[in-house]
């Protein structure tokens, strides 16, 4: 959300004419149901496959990395079990996606933790210290660059899933999602490779 807050911004400034509005739901398997709910275009969490009636077009893959503040780094890598974990979804499936992924990841106990429904909340939790969170790795870059988190395991796992912008066929020609395409695929944030070697 932040990076796309941001990259929002720099578009309204410079596309004036193109208005866009925003709107954050929080749902167990991202979809929308175009005819039904009143968007042009949505960035949905998936595999590429969201019905037949809507194209795609992957903005970036995800990848996850356990993030911290940097107080607890030291204690994340020696003693993960008994850290606090900080959920990103109820569901638990950014650790267990990472733990079952990661080489010789660490134990850890899925079921204890606090619960959250974004992966902002997560990260905004482990900037104050309150556990060590999950991330998709690219959304934390500038916390990390300014030292505010810390990747305690330079082991990202990719998950198979991807951002995608997604809107329906009919629209498939409509200008102004072209134009928010490509300019969302040249705001697309990267990960610093030196935070990962």
């Amino acid at each position: 959300m932040r990076w796309l807050l941001d990259a929002l911004q720099l578009y309204r400034e410079q596309n004036s004419t193109s208005e866009v509005q925003i709107t954050s739901v929080w749902m167990d398997t991202d979809n929308v149901d175009f005819a039904r709910e009143p968007f042009d275009c949505a960035i949905l969490l998936g595999n590429g496959h969201f019905g037949a009636d809507t194209e795609c077009h992957l903005l970036f893959q995800e990848w996850l990395i356990p993030i911290c503040a940097p107080a607890l780094e030291r204690q994340a890598q020696t003693q993960l079990a008994s850290c606090e974990l900080i959920h990103p979804s109820h569901d638990r499936r950014d650790w267990l996606r990472w733990s079952q992924g990661a080489v010789d990841a660490p134990a850890i106990n899925l079921w204890q933790g606090k619960l959250f429904d974004t992966l902002e909340q997560g990260h905004d939790g482990a900037i104050s210290g309150h556990g060590v969170s999950m991330v998709t790795c690219c959304s934390s870059q500038e916390a990390i660059n300014n030292g505010l988190l810390v990747l305690p395991f330079n082991q990202p796992v990719a998950t198979g899933d991807g951002y995608y912008l997604v809107w329906p066929k009919t629209r498939q020609e409509a200008p102004n999602i072209k134009l928010l395409l490509q300019w969302l695929l040249d705001q697309v944030p990267v990960l610093n490779s030196k935070n990962l070697e």
